[in-house]
């Protein structure tokens, strides 16, 4: 057994071994190493302090390498959050660390060092026992290391944008071995966030304006800052000597490099260059640059050098001296240009492949080529240019092209788009009598089989059909279908390619009891559309009974005391402070199915399923509860009450003289842990939200159509001060909280 004393310096490393299960025993700074002594001597196991503690970290391509050369913070032009980070040093709140010219510098270049790693999964190991990050640090794990601090974050993409930097501001504060400044970057950042891109948005410099507002500080105070740190002879010699070596050749730079350290004034830089023949005017023309310039792309761009040039006299130089690159911005761009420009190329595919041959292996190429995956980016970019037009984007789709399509022989008249939507009318008008046919004949011999779009919806069979490319080169009339539907491989095998009932062995009649079958086929499916299972029973909505057959489905349920013991005020456990990562757009996967969606009489009996078990248990709760308290137009109709409006933003409604009770109903088939709010409730919860004038609450309503199962859990509005930090945004469509209930 291993026992690990803490003394609280390294909050995250001791959550950590809390989460991962180890026993961590928690002593003053002052007695950790006595401590660690005494339990030694006392025979109590391996007694070991948590600084010593050095924990591997698995990310997605392995044990996480310090060594190896991860994307910096600062990259693709961002040294200006260095500059931000001095700001936070120099107006940081705290008791420790006052800013001097000599630790704002310092800062400035421990920031330039730090490295992100973004990962899918992260998992950390301590003496054998390993397991994900716990909650509390929000996916986020800070890695302090003296050269190469690094940042390590859980994410489905490494897209770095103002949420992302909120969210790892944190971790930041700790990788930089400045723990005290944790609170000052956290609201910093947040600020800045919320002002810059509420939403997300791509990570860019703040004006000084938007810096100042952000701080709470006067402008020419914050422009003071910026003018004294880019003053420092430190980061002018950084900047200066790839310049240098650019305009004067490596040896200039190379014998700058080495007299860094003695260098003091900018006049004793120009006496160091003027010493090897270099002019002096010149000199001072390229500090003042260095001084003038907000970053050291800005920098380059003053000057007029290319980024290829400007990337080999750095390169040459080593580290240090970053290669300027500005990859994600390339790639968006080239992305976005060929989404633009895809219509126009499926075009010339299509046109290229016009007088190939039609088979199989012929579609096969040409879906392969529409697919557009020969219109690569190209690396070489990355370290030649640091933007793209769209001259330069089409000049290498046009060789791409050039390469990958055979040469246009015969252009079809019919443009792409006119084809498949004339095709997909006579596939769409025709498919049902289609699909009698062939189940007719799959059904006439055993052994006849039928590809599964024969039986679905004709829209599946449209689709199916237009996705094979057998209808991009002209239009196709009914006759030739069968042969079309053949080379899309849709057609059944062995069945003759033609609709002649006397070529495929039918009769009249076995159309016909096709048409029967499949007219019970979806008068079933419409149940279905329509039906919900409560429990064992099978309700369809819709019908003058269905309210009353949901009451019976439940009625034992919410009559049981266990209803009753599982119904109540909720515990809300609170988000941590700051959490955003609700907030952040994420991109979403792509999946083969159509989405499935309740139908209205489906939502209806859920949605009644769900206040009839609020009503229940508002009766046995609320003091004076009353039928006439069931405002909804589902609770008034199946009370048979008059109709009343029902946008009120609450389901029910119970007065009381000091302010009346006002609950909303969110009935779910499952525990999902989230409600969704639509623009009515919304502005009902914000109306109450002091609760001067009432009090609104949300009625959750778990597992509803499972008798044994259902509860309803009252949660507090979301929108009075004190119980905000019990829900958290998620989600961009209208307004969902997502909820932690104990």
């Amino acid at each position: 057994m291993t026992v690990f004393v803490g003394n609280g310096t390294d909050a995250t490393l001791e959550n950590l071994l809390v989460a991962l299960g180890h026993i961590l025993l928690a002593v003053p700074a002052s007695a950790a190493s006595n401590a660690v002594a005494a339990l030694s001597e006392a025979g109590f196991g391996n007694i070991r302090p948590v600084a010593d503690v050095r924990p591997r970290i698995i990310v997605d391509t392995g044990e996480l390498d310090l060594s190896v050369e991860h994307p910096r913070l600062v990259a693709d032009g961002r040294d200006w959050l260095a500059e931000i980070a001095v700001l936070v040093l120099e107006f940081n709140i705290g008791p420790i660390g006052r800013s001097t010219p000599k630790s704002r510098q310092t800062l400035y270049e421990d920031f330039r060092q730090l490295r992100v790693v973004h990962s899918r999964n992260v998992q950390v190991e301590i003496d054998g026992l390993a397991g994900a990050l716990p909650a509390m640090l929000d996916g986020v794990l800070p890695v302090p290391d003296g050269d190469r601090p690094t940042v390590v974050v859980q994410s489905s993409d490494d897209d770095l944008d103002w949420s992302t930097l909120a969210r790892i501001a944190r971790a930041i504060s700790l990788a930089l071995g400045r723990g005290w400044l944790l609170t000052d970057f956290k609201m910093v950042f947040a600020t800045l966030a919320h002002s810059q891109a509420p939403l997300g948005g791509p990570l860019e410099r703040p004006d000084d304006e938007a810096l100042a507002r952000a701080f709470s500080q006067p402008l020419e105070r914050i422009r003071e800052i910026l003018r004294s740190l880019s003053a420092s002879n430190r980061r002018i010699l950084e900047w200066l000597v790839p310049v240098v070596a650019v305009r004067f050749g490596h040896d200039a730079a190379i014998h700058l490099l080495d007299r860094e350290y003695v260098l003091v004034e900018d006049e004793e830089i120009v006496t160091t260059l003027v010493a090897i023949c270099i002019n002096a005017d010149a000199i001072r023309s390229l500090i003042g640059a260095c001084h003038a310039a907000q970053g050291l792309d800005e920098l380059r761009r003053d000057l007029g050098f290319s980024l290829s040039v400007f990337n080999a006299a750095t390169e040459a130089l080593g580290p240090p001296f970053p290669q300027l690159r500005f990859e994600g911005q390339l790639r968006r761009s080239f992305s976005d240009r060929l989404d633009e420009l895809r219509p126009e190329l499926r075009e010339r595919v299509r046109n290229a492949f016009a007088g190939e041959t039609r088979d199989a292996l012929m579609l096969a190429k040409y879906r392969d080529a529409a697919a557009l995956g020969w219109a690569t980016f190209d690396e070489a970019w990355i370290s030649t240019h640091d933007e793209l037009d769209d001259k330069i984007i089409d000049e290498r789709i046009e060789n791409l092209a050039t390469i990958a399509l055979p040469a246009v022989s015969e252009a079809p008249e019919v443009p792409l788009d006119v084809a498949r939507q004339a095709n997909r009318i006579v596939i769409m008008e025709n498919a049902g009598d289609i699909q009698r046919v062939v189940a007719a004949w799959t059904a006439k011999a055993p052994g006849r089989a039928a590809h599964t779009s024969w039986v679905g919806k004709p829209e599946l069979l449209a689709r199916e059909a237009l996705a094979s490319g057998i209808f991009d080169f002209g239009t196709v009339s009914l006759g030739d279908l069968p042969q079309a539907l053949e080379l899309a491989g849709l057609w059944p095998a062995g069945m003759p390619t033609s609709l002649d009932l006397n070529d495929l062995g039918l009769v009249a009649n076995d159309l016909d009891q096709q048409a029967k079958a499949e007219q019970k086929r979806k008068d079933e499916q419409d149940r279905q559309t329509k039906t919900v299972r409560f429990g064992s029973t099978d309700i369809v909505g819709g019908t003058s009974e269905s309210l009353q057959a949901v009451v019976r489905a439940l009625s034992e349920g919410l009559e049981s005391k266990a209803f009753q013991k599982r119904s109540g005020p909720a515990t809300l456990n609170p988000f941590p402070e700051g959490d955003d990562k609700g907030r952040k757009r994420r991109k979403r996967g792509t999946s083969d199915k159509d989405p499935i969606y309740l139908t209205d009489q489906q939502r209806s009996l859920i949605g009644f399923a769900g206040e009839y078990a609020a009503y229940i248990h508002l009766r046995r709760t609320v003091r004076n509860f009353a039928d006439e308290h069931w405002i909804s137009s589902l609770g008034r109709n199946f009370l048979c009450l008059p109709a009343r409006q029902d946008e009120e933003g609450y389901d029910f409604h119970v007065p009381r003289w000091r302010g009346g009770l006002y609950f909303e109903v969110k009935a779910h088939t499952g525990d999902p842990g989230y409600l969704d709010l639509e623009r009515s409730q919304v502005a009902a919860a914000v109306q109450f939200a002091d609760e001067r004038q009432g009090i609104w609450k949300v009625l959750y309503v778990a597992n509803v159509l499972d008798p044994s199962l259902v509860a309803v859990h009252e949660l507090a509005n979301p929108f009075t001060e004190g119980n905000i930090n019990l829900y958290r945004p998620s989600s961009r469509q209208g307004v969902r909280l997502l909820i932690d209930r104990k």
